[in-house]
């Protein structure tokens, strides 16, 4: 009876035991983790920045009230600079012969009416004795018309020769400004023609090609002892005051160039200047 007792009371004593050591191990809290442990002693991060009115005013900082606008838009393209297309100049003697003499060479700057080029040309000194032919059957022409004006005036001279010398004065004149006209389209002047008369019978073959315009010879095609035609070109005349810039613009971009838009080139021979 004794010894039942006993075994009775320690199966409490054991059972009793451990629902404490169980209480006991719910009722503590879990350690923090190290994470918990850090953000714990560190500070908390403010995402607010405070600057006074001169530090404002330093860093260039300003406040505008929101609105539409247009925003700048920069391209960045290659390209190269070349000759104004509409004053470039290819020069030609437009008569056929033989370079005596270059008086000016690529690289010089010409006015309007400089000499580049002495020629010796067979067909500008044949329209030229044809031009002083024809002028000087126009003076006979005219002489013989007056003589017998007179003449018919005078009843000496009959009608029809009358009438034979104006027919041979109308067309002598004809002939005589059909080479005028000649020299004309060869590239001589008014002032050259009427001189020609009075000029060097010797000199008739010389021919000059002059410039145009001012500007400078930016190439140069010719050499002294050339026989030349008078579509061969001699020198390429062009004025540097105007100059083109031909940028590449790739095609995505192409919507955006317009008419009128601003540009700054730079180049780099001068990166310093724009």
């Amino acid at each position: 009876m004794t010894s039942s007792r006993k075994s009775s009371l320690s199966v409490l004593l054991a059972l009793a035991l451990t629902i404490g050591l169980l209480l006991f191990a719910c009722s503590k809290e879990p350690p923090p983790t190290g994470g918990e442990k850090e953000n714990a002693s560190e500070p908390e991060v403010q995402s607010v920045v405070h600057l006074k009115p001169r530090q404002i005013e330093m860093a260039g900082i300003t406040c505008q009230e929101v609105k539409r606008g247009d925003i700048e838009l920069r391209l960045t393209l290659n390209g190269e600079v070349a000759f104004d297309r509409n004053r470039l100049t290819h020069i030609t003697p437009l008569v056929a012969g033989m370079v005596r003499r270059i008086k000016k060479t690529a690289g010089d700057r010409v006015q309007a009416g400089t000499v580049l080029v002495v020629l010796s040309s067979r067909e500008l000194a044949s329209a030229k004795s044809e031009y002083l032919a024809a002028l000087e059957r126009l003076g006979l022409a005219i002489k013989n018309f007056e003589r017998l004006k007179g003449l018919w005036k005078d009843k000496i001279a009959a009608e029809r020769e009358y009438l034979d010398a104006q027919l041979a004065l109308a067309e002598a004149r004809i002939t005589c400004q059909t080479a005028e006209q000649s020299l004309y389209t060869l590239g001589l002047s008014p002032k050259e023609v009427k001189e020609l008369p009075r000029a060097n019978r010797s000199l008739l073959s010389r021919y000059e090609v002059q410039a145009p315009f001012k500007g400078t010879l930016v190439e140069q095609q010719v050499t002294e002892g050339q026989q030349v035609q008078s579509d061969t070109e001699l020198f390429v005349l062009t004025p540097l005051e105007t100059m083109w810039v031909m940028a590449n613009v790739y095609e995505d971009d192409i919507a955006k160039i317009k008419p009128g838009q601003s540009a700054t080139i730079s180049v780099e021979a001068r990166p310093d200047r724009e």
